[in-house]
This record gives C-alpha cells, sequence and structure tokens, in this order.
C-alpha cells in the first residue's frame, strides 16, 4: 500500500509565513500567490498531484530549503514502508512506532 503525497493547507500557511517574512512574497506573480491564498482557504488537503507539482515550484521560488525538506520526507516515507515490511516479515513489531518519527524520516530521505 503505497501512499501519495499529501500537502495540507496548514504547511501552505506557514511557506506563506515565510515567503511574507523573507520579502519573496510579492516577487512571486499574482497567479502563483492566488494559487497560495486559495490553496489555504479552500483545500484541507491536497491530494492532487499536479496542483502538488505546481506548489513545489512555487515553494522553490520562495526557498528552496522547503520544497527539499518535503520531498526529502516523502522519499522518506517510502523507504520507511520497506523497512516496516521486512521487519513484519521477521517478526520484529516495535518498529512501527517510527512512522510518527519525523526527523528520522526525513533523514532516510536526505541520506540517499
Amino acid at each position: 500500500m503505497e501512499q501519495r503525497p499529501i500537502i495540507t493547507s496548514q504547511y501552505v500557511r506557514r511557506v506563506k509565513i515565510i515567503a511574507l517574512r523573507n520579502g519573496r512574497w510579492f516577487k512571486l506573480y499574482l497567479g502563483e500567490r492566488a494559487i497560495i491564498n486559495l490553496t489555504i482557504k479552500i483545500l484541507n488537503y491536497i491530494r492532487s498531484e499536479l496542483l502538488i507539482k505546481i506548489l513545489l515550484k512555487i515553494f522553490d521560488k520562495i526557498s528552496p530549503k522547503i520544497s527539499y525538506i518535503y520531498k526529502a520526507y516523502w522519499i522518506g516515507v517510502k523507504i520507511l514502508e520497506k523497512k516496516l515490511e521486512t521487519a513484519r516479515k521477521i517478526g520484529y513489531r516495535k518498529i512501527g512506532r517510527l512512522k510518527k518519527d519525523i526527523k528520522y524520516i526525513i533523514y532516510l530521505g536526505i541520506r540517499i
């Protein structure tokens, strides 16, 4: 069971705050700002892969670090799923708590 990447409106709101603080918000095109504002106001979870790709391109303009961490997180999730499957096969059950350790998941994604 592979999970698809999901972005929450809270995450987009935090990115907007970062953009306002570092002065890059007004350097974005009007359409890009509108996409971010509408995403925050209308959607709780963004599941559309197309919208996620568009948002990641906008996040790159705001701060490349933001989209890098997001991509590393989802790579880490895929790696962790494989590790969990292997652990279940050999009978180790305590590894399930790693699903909640976001720092470890990002570490797995960056390590590659």
